[in-house]
């Protein structure tokens, strides 16, 4: 099941503003969902999530690169009818973030590196369209809440929640009977 593209674009302008050269930046994400059917129209699975991510300024080459790696349970439910299938999905995942900052000019900062953990919860509601007797286009519309905790020097407990309303659109294959 994969289920997210992003694409952003970025430009600043203003009178008197000469823009400057460009960073660039790449990034791939990884969303595979696979799921076994339990008993009718009830089926639980692992979601993973694999994302890379790398940035290179355009001024001065500094480079920021991310890679974040979660793993979770999800649980869905089809209610039954006959050509498009409502559900509800619950899920959540637990992983970590590594962030790294390669400075091209040492002189006035260190190369850093931070490693935080991450956990999420969230659910929905969509309609699956059957695609034959296995695949399905899914389209599931729901919450996620996102927290990011630093797992080094963080005496006090420091943490970030990011609440989103998410669009997921993708293909599933179904395993086991239904």
């Amino acid at each position: 099941d994969l289920h997210q593209a992003d694409l952003t674009f970025c430009k600043r302008d203003a009178d008197g503003f000469e823009e400057s050269n460009s960073d660039k930046m790449t990034s791939i994400n990884l969303l595979p969902k696979v799921g076994y059917f339990v008993v009718d129209n009830f089926a639980i699975g692992l979601d993973l999530n694999i994302a890379l991510s790398s940035t290179k300024d355009g001024e001065d080459d500094d480079k920021y690169s991310q890679t974040l790696l979660s793993v979770g349970p999800f649980v869905r439910y089809y209610i039954p009818t006959t050509k498009v299938l409502p559900y509800f999905e619950i899920n959540g995942s637990f992983g970590a973030i590594n962030n790294k900052y390669d400075y091209s000019d040492n002189t006035n900062w260190e190369d850093e590196e931070y490693k935080s953990s991450v956990m999420s919860i969230g659910g929905g509601i969509g309609l699956a369209a059957p695609l034959g007797e296995r695949v399905m286009f899914d389209v599931l519309a729901g919450y996620n809440s996102l927290t990011v905790k630093d797992k080094e020097d963080n005496d006090d407990n420091d943490r970030t929640v990011i609440g989103t309303l998410e669009l997921k659109i993708g293909f599933t294959i179904l395993l086991g009977a239904n």
